[in-house]
């Protein structure tokens, strides 16, 4: 095996690159002053010429090792003190991305198809790539239940977390089995990384294939997901050999498309949400205006002040978001939603449940089914977007195309109902799905559709619907007449006799209803106390088998050099 496919920390890379390029120069110079010797004086022997020319080659291939070598550094080591801000990087600082096959940015794209041409089995790598000597291969079989527990407690303590490191994804190994193991899966793309001294599984990255259309071509890939390095061992260089592993298994698969995600930006995503600016506020209004065109009960934003003051974002009141075309920077969708809490009355602990409701929203597909998919991603990107926020429920009617994308993420009916009225307009009955005007709620009662990112906590939903307002003039008069028997009980003895038996009824009524009531309060309440006592419960017993198990990792991992 060649030790250039090593992976390595060769200390003074730079300047060792300057000199050979300083070298380099030097015989540039010398072989342009022996060529002009040799058209002088008649030229000297082909040996000397061609002995230069060997020797320029071996530098060349020398320089080109070492720029790789410092692009796979460079490529997995940020610098120190860098902020959040400074995720987006100037596109030519992914050296390592910019050795791959990938679009660059900037690039005009007029053809789709591939970067590369497939290769000829023949010509890929047999054999793993090799790892610093601490470490070796290993792939996981997540069937087994101590090998699928490993994965487990390395992303769980190891994955992806936000920038003030409080929020981590939780994955359950249910949800693991379910997102590595989709029909055809292959277990030799669940590539692990384990200390050889004492097996324990340090680094991971995982591959499922998937068939995916894009534009008129369909293509079968692989999904490159849950690339992790343990927190401690990200200065050993394991992701990039991780990321060309993983290339590598997929080529002798026949597979040379993949398809990836990550939280800052790599060389050419294909579109993303982002939140809408000021300077956005035209082309959301022409878009917005565009789409309600095809609804019967809509409002119409005349100036750009209109949608500035009702969607542009305004932080605890508003959020709203757009996604861009990457090639044209156009705006083709966006949506939007409002942030409107509840108090909760008599609770020790919950004083308040945030909750959001979708408010509007756009794109510019045509094609009904084109507008489901489009709407379902969307849609998607607001509940996780709407989660970041620490809201607890996601609120919508059933207006506009929502009816789209409602049963599909798993949004709960409701059983109020939603009116909407004309003052001194006729207007024939219509059906939600052809309303465009989205008003404010303006009752706690269960008139929205939603998703509880609790769980079935509090279950609020919806059907919108139109209806009219009783016709002018009222209802018919009601007529009563005393009727006095001519003979019978006195009118104090039927009186009292009707006040008795009243008092009774109301007595004995207030009694049943004050009884139900407090059986369904009770039940309400212990639904929403109850689930976040078992949760605290829950954390506390994560927290204590998280400390147990960094115990037992420190104990382990005594003897691994750089470890601490």
């Amino acid at each position: 095996m060649d030790k250039d496919d090593h992976v390595f920390d060769a200390k003074g890379e730079g300047d060792t690159v300057d000199k050979l390029r300083a070298k380099q120069e030097k015989k540039d110079m010398k072989k342009a002053k022996k060529k002009a010797a040799k058209n002088s004086t008649g030229g000297s022997t082909e040996d000397t010429s061609a002995a230069v020319s060997t020797k320029e080659l071996e530098l060349q291939e020398k320089v080109r090792k070492l720029v790789n070598q410092l692009a796979i550094r460079d490529a997995i080591q940020p610098v120190s003190g860098s902020s959040s801000s400074q995720k987006q990087k100037d596109m030519s600082s992914h050296k390592f991305w910019s050795t791959q096959p990938v679009p660059k940015h900037g690039e005009t794209i007029e053809d789709d198809g591939p970067i590369e041409p497939n290769t000829s089995h023949d010509q890929i790598r047999k054999e793993p790539y090799v790892l610093p000597k601490e470490f070796e291969w290993t792939t996981l079989d997540l069937n087994n239940e101590p090998e699928l527990n490993e994965l487990y407690t390395l992303l769980t303590n190891n994955y992806v977390e936000d920038d003030d490191a409080m929020f981590r994804f939780d994955y359950s190994g249910d949800f693991l089995k379910w997102a590595l193991q989709p029909p055809g899966y292959l277990q030799l793309w669940h590539v692990g990384v384990r200390v050889s001294s004492n097996k324990k599984l340090v680094a991971f990255v995982s591959g499922i294939p998937a068939d995916i259309r894009i534009y008129d071509s369909h293509q079968h890939l692989v999904e490159i997901n849950f690339l992790c390095v343990h927190k401690k061992l990200r200065s050993k260089r394991l992701a990039p050999v991780l990321i060309k592993e993983i290339t590598r298994r997929s080529h002798l698969q026949g597979i040379f498309q993949a398809v990836y995600t990550a939280g800052v930006v790599l060389p050419r995503p294909i579109a993303k949400a982002r939140p809408m600016l000021k300077k956005d506020v035209p082309e959301v209004r022409a878009l917005l205006n565009e789409y309600m065109s095809k609804f019967n009960f809509v409002p119409v934003f005349k100036t750009d002040d209109e949608v500035k003051h009702w969607i542009l974002t305004r932080e605890g009141v508003v959020w709203s978001f757009v996604v861009e075309d990457p090639e044209t920077k156009k705006v083709t969708d966006f949506f939007s939603f409002y942030y409107l809490p509840s108090s909760v009355i008599g609770h020790q602990v919950h004083k308040t449940i945030n909750a959001v409701y979708l408010f509007y929203y756009a794109v510019k597909e045509s094609d009904e089914k084109a507008i489901k998919g489009r709407l379902q991603i969307l849609m998607k990107d607001a509940l996780i977007l709407a989660k970041l926020k620490s809201v607890d429920v996601f609120n919508c009617l059933d207006l506009l195309e929502n009816k789209l994308f409602i049963e599909d993420l798993k949004f709960g009916p409701g059983d109020g109902y939603l009116n909407y009225y004309m003052y001194n307009w006729r207007c024939r009955e219509m059906g939600s799905e052809k309303v465009g005007v989205v008003m404010f709620i303006e009752s706690t009662r269960d008139t929205t559709v939603s998703v509880n990112f609790f769980g079935p906590l509090i279950i609020m939903a919806s059907t919108l619907q139109t209806q009219d307002l009783p016709r002018p003039g009222g209802f018919p008069a009601i007529r009563y007449k005393r009727n006095i028997p001519k003979r019978g009980p006195s009118g104090l003895v039927i009186f009292t006799g009707l006040t008795a038996i009243s008092t009774l009824g109301f007595y004995w009524a207030s009694q049943t209803i004050q009884e139900l009531r407090e059986l369904k309060r009770e039940r309400i309440w212990s639904r929403i106390y109850l689930v976040p006592m078992l949760q605290a419960e829950l954390d506390r017993d994560t927290y204590r088998r998280s400390q147990a198990s960094l115990q037992r990792e420190a104990e382990i991992m005594k003897d691994v050099p750089d470890w601490n």
